[in-house]
């Protein structure tokens, strides 16, 4: 079996398997609103799909490395544009996890710049 047909194959059940579910999970695109005091902040559905049954979970790190948690939030449903209000956590960032629709993603806000978390890069959302 040539390199040729291995891609090919790879693609064709990509395809297939999107094909099948309906496509893939909406993007989980997301921005930061200051909020009223230095204690909380307000995330962004930034999408432009409501997303359903959604999981949030707020950590905060400090200097020395060490994560504690710090909230978590089910979201029944959130629609693009609204704002949920969460707590700032740790002495050095706030890391937020986001998981509905079988997606993940992870943020960092670090003072008042809100990162995309891939891996270990750290990508500033505008």
């Amino acid at each position: 079996m040539g390199r040729l047909t291995v891609v090919g194959i790879a693609v064709a059940l990509v395809a297939g398997a999107l094909a099948g579910c309906g496509g893939p999970p909406p993007e989980l695109e997301v921005s930061y609103r200051a909020g009223a005091d230095k204690s909380s902040f307000g995330l962004v559905n930034a999408s432009a799909e409501e997303w359903s049954d959604v999981q949030v979970l707020v950590r905060g790190l400090r200097p020395d490395g060490i994560e504690s948690e710090c909230a978590e939030k089910r979201i029944e449903a959130w629609s693009p544009g609204d704002a949920q209000t969460l707590p700032r956590c740790g002495d050095e960032k706030t890391l937020i996890t986001i998981e509905t629709g079988g997606q993940r993603a992870f943020f960092v806000l670090g003072g008042d710049t809100l990162y995309r978390k891939l891996g270990r890069r750290e990508i500033p959302l505008k």
